[in-house]
């Protein structure tokens, strides 16, 4: 049965920084949910309140899409109990759109708000990112990929500076400090190594080459081309080297292409005849291997 409410003009105000589970775009993508999912969010900024009248021009005026795209998906989301549709006093269509936790437990995520720090750490699906308001899916998807690259630059970074620190503080304490070295000596190394980190990131971004690490420990973020498809439910490593060229494009991003020489003065007829996997390439007589792309984060 229809309900028949009153309109209010209160339902219209754009609600921004709605959530979005760290890879559920991925688990969308996989489960063939990607494009409904994402209209869901781009319809959820629409309105703070959930219920849109006469939302088909609403929709529309909002986001650009074609009436036939925006019937179908609300006929989509209207099968999977994911929101309701009626017909107001004014004998317009409207819709009410369902709590966004219930498009997670559809997507299969455990949603709580009780959970502690530990079960926080534990649950990779847990983190989320805050997004900003977006005109149409394809900036909605964008804006989500960035904020998945960046968090994974971001952990990758810590990864690094950990591993750092570690070498110094068991160079320069010991390597079992942890347990012989007074908590407030290593807090003073720790400072200290860290201060050498940032002087050696900003030394390498004017000569790369120019400061030898411990242990040669390499500083670069890097995410492959797979990697990135990977992220977000695709397999082709096309797929992954699309994304990250749209986000450099758009400025969210930087890349640095990296490669190594595998073999000198050869012959094309050598590389030519053997199997090589897709990531070698001949050049000059040189045949190279290419590496997971630098990433900077703008």
């Amino acid at each position: 049965m229809k309900q028949i409410v009153t309109y209010r003009k209160k339902d219209l105000t754009p609600i921004q920084g709605i959530k979005v589970y760290e890879g559920a775009l991925a688990i969308a993508n996989k489960r063939k949910f990607k494009t409904t999912f994402l209209f869901f969010l781009l319809v959820k900024q629409i309105s703070k309140s959930g219920t849109i009248h006469n939302y088909i021009k609403v929709i529309e005026r909002h986001t650009g899409l074609k009436k036939s795209k925006i019937y179908n998906e609300v006929k989509t989301l209207h099968k999977l109990k994911l929101l309701s549709v009626g017909i107001n006093r004014l004998g317009e269509a409207f819709i009410i759109l369902a709590n966004i936790s219930q498009v997670y437990r559809y997507l299969g995520f455990e949603i709580s708000n009780n959970y502690d720090e530990n079960e926080r750490k534990e649950n990779i699906h847990i983190p989320i990112f805050r997004l900003p308001i977006c005109k149409n899916t394809k900036d909605l998807e964008t804006a989500i990929q960035f904020l998945e690259m960046r968090r994974n630059c971001n952990r990758q970074d810590i990864t690094i500076k950990n591993k750092f620190v570690h070498s110094q503080l068991s160079k320069k304490l010991g390597t079992d400090y942890k347990n012989k070295v007074a908590s407030s000596k290593i807090r003073r190394a720790k400072k200290s190594a860290i201060r050498k980190l940032e002087a050696i990131k900003q030394a390498q971004l004017h000569q790369p080459n120019s400061t030898a690490l411990p242990n040669n420990l390499n500083l670069d973020v890097t995410i492959s081309t797979e990697k990135t498809a990977k992220l977000f439910g695709y397999k082709s490593a096309r797929t992954g080297t699309n994304i990250q060229r749209r986000l450099k494009k758009r400025g969210l991003i930087d890349i640095k292409f990296r490669d190594e020489i595998v073999y000198e003065n050869i012959e094309y007829s050598f590389f030519a005849n053997l199997n090589f996997p897709s990531n070698y390439y001949f050049v000059g007589g040189v045949i190279r291997r290419r590496l997971p792309n630098k990433i900077i984060v703008l």
